[in-house]
């Protein structure tokens, strides 16, 4: 889906809701334009899910006289889609596989709804393949991630009113996050379970849509909703439904008390998502406690909430699947409540098309690009490049026979299939090789990637927009990196004595607390660096609600340095004594947001070292990004399924490799920063080089030179 008609301000729309939870209201805040119906829902449509070759349902009218959208509008951008969208939708593919969030809004005004109103389930079925496999679910239950992650939770962080409009989850009735890899585009929904329609408990935000968009040429996030059922028609176009998208901005209803001013996203850090399936890395099919109980209740959520049709219900004559039976199994047996047909079947069928039959023609054109051959190819030859043991260890005797097999067998070893633990891993396999690890079955990570890039990115273009970078962008690339001025204490005293007066009239005595600027070693605090280019770690940090009183450290006395209680926290971690990676004579190591694959900062130094290099042609000759496909690619039997998720993310940044304590390595499962390469530790080498070329263009500086 590409909008190629009219440019509007703030969208080419990549939509982040929370992982977790966004701070957006319900169906009670005030109306939008259009008027929306108080009615009860009729009962669910029998509309089946939109095939791979159904021809597109309800194409918008070509612009007319009557549907032309009229001079003037009330608002700008998605606030005046009720009179702009003859032009935004015109020209319009909403068939193909990429979806912003104007061109979403386009296939919701004409979703087939036969029997109206126009309800979540109904959008839904119509939106293409390609989005609807890029899906996790937030289950709610409380708990804490097993690598010391803890769980965010409503109350922590707002008020009473406000938790009461947020969006809810629960075993039952999860939350599902959607998106598209290509343009970040995201909207989440829960299972709209009321209390009007005969359930035990209601949801709240349960009829509506939440977005969050991205403008890649403005480098900002912005958050709207949709709220449904919609019961207008378009009086222009009376095939098309009257939607209204608006930004919650009421007191009790406002996204940005969570997401912050620029409405950045939220999501846990890498490989903890506390409240998420797949909690622990992604995986459901091991034997943790985590993952047993996720993938129980995964197998109930699909057999008696998403399966269409619906299945039969307890107290039946001749039940096909007992499903309070099943609950209380998943549930550990200590789930005995009797409960309702509306808590056991998907009413409003919005959980059905993530697991529609769709998706199995989407997987089979998948299949059909994966090179057999180059993947046997490849495994066979691992018998020339390691030890047979090493050869043992990487390579399974399934994979070969897979790709020496037929479709189907390579198939269900891809998973390219409608898998048990869909849409996390088939398997908790080790091997390097196996396409269980592929990204493409490990949703929670890749939604950590492609925020942490999209975030790194606006960061970037708030610290370049800043009165100060153009003179210190060299200050900033050698703190980041944590290179520290080496013996040259003079240059150190008088760089940052020069940054100290140049953002001093801009910030709090707080903001100033430097410490000893002439001490040996010295580092400017990572808070006070971000203050000086108008940042706070409440900015760049994403793993936590904008409010969190975890922030609040930061924004407190700075002269004693704020240190983390475990890697997956906020703050400073010690270097051990004899810590090899501990270059520059560091001590401390901020413990920056880490996707899985690159920290935020690492993200942040490759933006600004590509920026100096295109006006220092020095820098250019000493470093390059790294990128995912480079360090991926030569596992070919997984790249098969990532290769393209790989594009697009290398096409929104690369990274530079920093050093980082010993001890993270095992439990953020990070490579080795002294990783050689044709006999060259090439990260060390890279990272030493472009920190004495900032040490000599800061000496310089500094000489007046």
């Amino acid at each position: 889906m590409r909008t190629r008609c009219i440019p509007l301000p703030g969208l080419a729309s990549v939509l982040l809701i929370l992982g977790a939870p966004l701070a957006c209201g319900d169906a009670s805040v005030p109306a939008p334009p259009t008027p929306r119906s108080d009615a009860a829902e009729p009962p669910a449509s029998d509309a089946t899910p939109r095939r791979a070759d159904d021809p597109p349902p309800n194409p918008s009218p070509s612009p007319s006289p009557t549907n032309v959208a009229p001079p003037r509008c009330e608002g700008e951008g998605l606030a005046a889609f009720a009179c702009t969208h003859a032009q935004l939708c015109a020209d319009v593919d909403p068939w193909d596989e990429t979806v912003t969030l104007p061109e979403f809004l386009c296939v919701a005004r004409s979703a087939r709804a036969p029997q109206g109103p126009l309800r979540i389930g109904d959008v839904l079925r119509d939106l293409p393949a390609a989005l609807r496999k890029n899906f996790t679910l937030k289950h709610g239950t409380k708990q804490r991630g097993l690598r010391g992650h803890p769980q965010e939770l409503m109350a922590d962080v707002v008020s009473d009113a406000l938790a009461k409009r947020s969006q809810s989850a629960d075993l039952d009735f999860p939350r599902v996050i959607l998106w598209d890899d290509a343009t970040g585009f995201t909207l989440s929904y829960n299972g709209g379970l009321t209390a009007g329609d005969g359930a035990t408990r209601s949801q709240t935000g349960a009829d509506r849509l939440d977005l969050m968009g991205w403008d890649p040429e403005q480098s900002r996030f912005e958050l709207w909703a949709l709220d449904l059922p919609v019961t207008e028609h378009d009086p222009d176009a009376p095939e098309q439904w009257a939607i209204a998208p608006f930004q919650p901005d009421h007191e009790d209803d406002n996204c940005t008390h969570c997401h912050g001013p620029r409405s950045r996203p939220i999501w846990p850090m890498y490989p903890d998502w506390p409240g998420f399936y797949g909690s622990d890395n992604d995986e459901l099919a091991g034997p943790g406690v985590h993952q047993r109980t996720e993938r129980e209740f995964l197998a109930y959520f699909r057999t008696c909430v998403a399966s269409e049709p619906a299945v039969p219900i307890p107290g039946d004559p001749d039940p096909a699947v007992d499903c309070a039976a099943l609950r209380h199994a998943a549930s550990g047996g200590k789930d005995t409540e009797e409960r309702a047909k509306a808590d056991l079947v998907d009413t409003r069928r919005r959980y059905d098309t993530l697991f529609a039959d769709d998706l199995a023609a989407d997987f089979r054109t998948r299949l059909a690009r994966v090179d057999a051959k180059a993947v046997r190819t490849y495994l066979e030859g691992l018998d020339d490049r390691f030890s047979a043991s090493t050869v043992a260890s990487i390579r399974t005797p399934e994979g070969l026979a897979a790709v020496r097999g037929d479709e189907q067998q390579r198939a269900v070893w891809l998973g390219l299939t409608l898998h048990d633990t869909w849409p996390y891993r088939p398997n908790n396999a080790l091997q390097s090789t196996e396409p269980s690890r592929a990204f493409f079955h490990r949703p929670n990570l890749r939604l950590g990637v492609l925020y942490n890039r999209l975030v790194a990115l606006e960061v970037f273009a708030a610290l370049r927009a800043s009165e100060h970078y153009a003179r210190f962008d060299r200050l900033l690339a050698l703190s980041l990196m944590d290179c520290g001025f080496g013996d040259d204490l003079r240059t150190q005293v008088a760089a940052v004595e020069a940054w100290r007066d140049a953002v001093g009239p801009t910030l709090t005595e707080r903001d100033l607390a430097l410490g000893a600027i002439d001490a040996p070693g010295y580092r400017i605090p990572y808070p006070a660096l971000l203050a000086g280019f108008g940042q706070a770690v409440r900015d760049v940090d994403i793993r936590y609600s904008y409010p969190n009183r975890r922030f609040d450290r930061f924004d407190r006395d700075l002269h004693e340095r704020p240190m983390a209680g475990n890697p997956m926290q906020l703050g400073y971690l010690a270097y051990g004594s004899r810590d090899y990676n501990a270059a520059n004579g560091a001590t401390h190591y901020w413990s920056s947001y880490w996707d899985g694959s690159a920290t935020t900062d690492e993200l942040l130094v490759a933006l600004v070292l590509r920026d100096l290099a295109a006006r220092a042609p020095a820098y250019a000759a000493i470093w390059k990004a790294h990128t995912l496909t480079a360090k991926y690619e030569r596992f070919v039997s997984r790249h098969v399924l990532d290769a393209e998720f790989f594009a697009h993310m290398d096409g929104l940044s690369g990274w530079f490799p920093l050093p980082y304590p010993k001890r993270l390595a095992d439990v953020l499962h990070r490579p080795s920063f002294h990783r050689k390469q044709d006999g060259q530790r090439v990260f060390r080498t890279q990272y030493e080089a472009v920190c004495a070329e900032l040490r000599r263009d800061l000496a310089a500086q500094d000489s007046g030179a």
